[in-house]
């Protein structure tokens, strides 16, 4: 056997390694497998719902022994669907319900004090 033909054979070998890597990358990149807006049809939040949020919310910032978190607020408008009042559909998941939380009180942490100066100011 001469030299050529084993430098030939992991010259190939290599390659062969190399093309079926950029075979995967290319399966990997093709648009049927990617996973772009695959979520389910988003739920959103709808007024009365986002009324009685804000009356927990609100109920737990003057009281503070009243607080309740996502998954009390979650039980809360469980109670609501069983009394007839929200239809089962429209209530949300503990995740998004915490999310609101968040983002709730973010703003009124930002908005409280620009009130509080302004009936200083009155």
């Amino acid at each position: 056997m001469d030299r050529t033909s084993g430098v030939k054979k992991r010259f190939f070998s290599s390659n062969y390694k190399i093309m079926k890597i950029i075979k995967e990358f290319l399966k990997w990149a093709l648009p049927e497998s990617l996973k772009v807006n695959q979520k389910g049809p988003t739920k959103r939040l709808i007024e009365q719902i986002k009324e009685l949020l804000t009356i927990m919310f609100h109920t737990g910032t003057a009281n503070p022994r009243l607080k309740m978190n996502a998954n009390e607020r979650h039980e809360e408008l469980l109670k609501k669907v069983s009394e007839g009042e929200i239809s089962k559909d429209d209530v949300l998941k503990i995740s998004t319900i915490a999310n609101w939380i968040t983002s709730t009180s973010r703003t009124f942490k930002k908005t409280m004090p620009l009130q509080l100066l302004d009936g200083v100011e009155k």
